[in-house]
């Protein structure tokens, strides 16, 4: 049996509920990530998460504005 729900933290994979995540809050501390593309969509995402992680994160885009953007909202 496969069963994913999206947007809910319950995944079932043959029968086994999967309810922890994968990494801790702290597990990226003192750590730095350079995300390519980090001013919009999965590359933003990607920077969200890594920063929920305790990572620094440096996000590159080809567009400033766009980088600014997205700068402001993540800090």
């Amino acid at each position: 049996m496969f069963q994913r729900k999206l947007f809910n933290s319950n995944v079932r994979c043959f029968g086994t509920a999967f309810t922890q995540p994968m990494l801790s809050l702290n597990s990226y501390k003192s750590k730095t990530v350079l995300v390519t593309g980090g001013g919009t969509g999965l590359g933003r995402a990607i920077a969200e998460k890594y920063l929920q992680l305790g990572a620094n994160v440096v996000i590159a885009s080809r567009n400033k504005t766009v980088l600014n953007k997205a700068k402001k909202d993540l800090l």
